[in-house]
């Protein structure tokens, strides 16, 4: 093979080329100046060159794009960096003005709650401040009450200026036309040191409750307790048995107490193998009187009122019934009335009326019935159709029949069948046993209970027990005689006028003496 040049393949070309143009000049027939052949040559050459430039050019070019693209995946170009920098200054100012807006917003708003917090804060201080003032102000109120309360040693005064201080207060408007006694007298010798309207007698109302239950605790003794007792006669399997009830004059027999006692009846009444069924009830009281209204309270005889309760060797419930009403369905309709407990002693007759506006105008008697084995409950008036239920405590006329009716409703409550005769009184055989005891509290207790809340039934009951117990009669003179003998020989004092044991009504009268 012959070598081959790349100059050789340029000479040919050169000379075709120049066949070429030279045979195109004579058929346009031009002339063409004359060129030598060596300076044809150098121009070819050179236009060779300079595409061979432009081209190495453009390949050098391509390839530094190349190696561009490539390091750019990695590294940013440092000519656009410039560039880059102004979008992202640009795009930080926009962001830092957005920032900037939110945190002013943001701000504002944290400002606003802390404003708001601070003064929420500012108010519980406030508020604690108040409260710590007040608080402050109760205790040193507190403690000023105290120390007044408290005894503190003063310079003794003298009788006389004692004297002018005790005519000062009697000249006042308040005491006007009231009678005042009073006696001062030495602790030590017991001389009287200086007294006014000493031997006049006065009545002590309530206070009389103070004489009669020191008597009964000196006499009876706190640990006293009254003992109440029950006993089951021959039974009838067709009739049932009879329940005897022998009375102690204990004042607090209640609903709790009735509903135990009964259940023990009831439960007596299994162990006996006898029916459930109680046909009549016996009460043995002839211990006690059958006056049951306390000397004195017969000043008032219409007078129903609970504080007036009788008195006697059976009591329950203080001797007292609830009422209660209510409006009717419609205007015009009577009130709807109930009474607790619910027996067959209480007679209504209810004339009252639901209206449909204004106040609640009813009015409420009781009364004893002709032969005084029933209670008529009277209702008259008017109470509105939206009336909240109203209630009213009276007194029962005859505790007897109260109490045994009430007895007979708690046994028929645990399904114990009761008959439909009354209650009797009557005595107890002798041959029977009991089957339920009750015992009262004691009788420190029921005194506390009487001086507590001044409780008239409670105080009148045991004045009838103190009787009992000393002379053997649960009567009204057997009571006062025992408390005025208390009052002679203890206490030691003369002139005065005891009639009850509550100081309700009556002409009880005591001197300062």
């Amino acid at each position: 093979m012959t070598p081959f040049s790349l100059s050789d393949q340029n000479q040919d070309q050169d000379i075709q080329e120049q066949n070429i143009q030279e045979q195109g000049i004579q058929e346009q027939g031009q002339e063409t100046p004359y060129l030598s052949n060596s300076w044809q040559r150098l121009c070819i050459l050179l236009h060779r060159l300079m595409i061979l430039l432009i081209l190495s050019l453009s390949i050098g070019f391509l390839t530094e794009e190349l190696l561009y693209t490539n390091k750019a995946i990695a590294e940013p170009n440092p000519s656009m960096k410039g560039h880059e920098e102004q979008r992202s200054t640009s795009n930080q100012t926009q962001s830092f003005s957005k920032r900037e807006k939110k945190k002013t917003l943001s701000k504002s708003k944290s400002k606003s709650k802390s404003k708001s917090k601070s003064k929420s804060k500012s108010k519980r201080k406030r508020k604690s401040k108040r409260k710590s003032k007040r608080k402050s102000k109760r205790k040193s109120k507190r403690k000023s009450k105290r120390k007044k309360n408290q005894l503190t040693t003063e310079p003794p005064l003298s009788l006389a200026r004692l004297d002018k201080a005790y005519q000062r207060t009697l000249k006042k408007r308040a005491l006007k036309g009231a009678r005042v006694g009073y006696i001062i007298r030495d602790l030590i010798s017991k001389k009287p040191l200086l007294s006014h309207n000493a031997d006049s007698l006065f009545h002590p109302a309530s206070n009389t409750k103070l004489v009669t239950t020191s008597a009964a605790y000196k006499v009876l003794g706190p640990q006293q307790r009254l003992v109440t007792r029950w006993y089951l006669g021959e039974s009838d399997p067709q009739r049932g048995a009879v329940l005897y009830w022998r009375a102690s004059g204990d004042p607090k027999l209640v609903p709790e107490t009735f509903e135990e006692i009964a259940k023990k009846i009831k439960r007596a009444l299994k162990q006996g193998k006898q029916p459930h069924k109680i046909y009549k009830l016996v009460i043995d009281d002839q211990d006690f009187t059958t006056e049951y209204l306390a000397p004195g309270f017969k000043q008032k005889p219409d007078d129903d009122a609970a504080y007036r309760a009788p008195n006697g060797g059976i009591g329950f419930q203080f001797n007292r019934f609830m009422t209660s009403f209510s409006p009717g369905k419609r205007v015009g309709d009577p009130p709807k009335v109930s009474v607790h407990p619910p027996l067959a002693y209480f007679e209504i007759k209810n004339k009252g009326k639901t209206s449909r506006k204004g106040k609640e105008r009813l009015q409420l008697s009781a009364r004893e019935s002709s032969d005084n084995q029933h209670m008529i409950v009277s209702i008259g008036g008017t109470i509105p159709k939206r009336h909240r239920s109203v209630s009213s405590k009276r007194r029962v006329g005859n505790p007897l029949q109260f109490a045994g009716q009430s007895l007979l409703y708690y046994l028929s409550k645990i399904d114990v069948k009761v008959g439909e005769e009354n209650v009797e009184r009557g005595r107890i055989p002798d041959d029977l046993s009991p089957i339920v005891t009750h015992k009262s509290p004691k009788l420190s207790s029921l005194i506390k209970d009487i001086n507590v809340y001044s409780n008239n039934f409670m105080a009148e009951q045991l004045l009838l027990v103190m009787g009992l117990g000393v002379r053997g009669y649960g009567g009204w003179r057997e009571g006062r005689l025992v408390v005025k003998s208390y009052l002679d020989a203890v206490v030691g004092i003369r002139g005065y006028e005891y009639v009850n044991g509550s100081g309700l009504f009556g002409d009880t009268r005591f001197s300062p003496r």
